[in-house]
């Protein structure tokens, strides 16, 4: 959190406040009343703390979020790439269909967003397709979940839901860790609350 906090990047902060507010509701979710109420106080009391300094990267970046005065500052231009992207993506039918093709370049600068990056290269087709294999492997890891033992919904999807949200902002189709945070999100659903579970499940 802390090197997060150093890049004074408006994508963290939200998406830390984002990951704080879920763990939250989790708690009282799971009717843990008096934990949920401790963290809230406690995320109460950082904030009171953090935010008001002016030398505090969360007060630099609040301040940025509310100097904003366009989409464009907003984002930091962002809207004006994920723009550019989706005119080229939705150019013809053979785009929108196949994309651009692997060989093509980027059309100035890269599109941080893992989803869009994928559907100008290879099109809804080729996002489509990958979509497809990761619902297949979460319902394959679905399916050995129930010889494994049982998990709280919240706690079985919090790992895919953040690994997806996250790379609505990041980019790299080419790269392994990409691909490697879904499959780690996917195979922690096999995770049980209670190990003896396994165990007897095993013997």
């Amino acid at each position: 959190i802390g090197f997060g906090a150093l890049t004074i990047s408006k994508t963290f902060f939200l998406m830390l406040l984002l990951l704080i507010v879920l763990y939250l509701v989790w708690q009282f979710w799971n009717k843990k009343i008096l934990r949920g109420v401790f963290m809230t106080g406690g995320v109460a009391l950082a904030a009171a703390v953090l935010l008001p300094g002016d030398n505090s990267p969360f007060a630099t970046v609040l301040d940025r979020l509310a100097s904003a005065t366009s989409l464009s500052d907003l984002t930091t231009g962002r809207s004006d790439v994920f723009s550019a992207y989706l005119g080229a993506i939705t150019e013809n039918v053979w785009s929108l269909l196949f994309g651009a093709g692997l060989a093509a370049s980027n059309l100035g600068r890269d599109p941080h967003n893992l989803y869009i990056e994928i559907a100008y290269y290879l099109g809804i087709v080729g996002l489509g397709l990958i979509i497809a294999y990761y619902c297949s492997l979460i319902h394959s890891v679905n399916y050995r979940h129930k010889t494994y033992g049982r998990q709280n919904f919240i706690a079985k999807y919090l790992p895919l839901l953040m690994v997806a949200l996250i790379h609505m902002t990041l980019h790299g189709m080419t790269t392994f860790p990409a691909y490697m945070a879904f499959f780690m999100a996917a195979l922690s659903m096999l995770v049980v609350k209670k190990p003896e579970e396994v165990a007897q499940c095993q013997d």
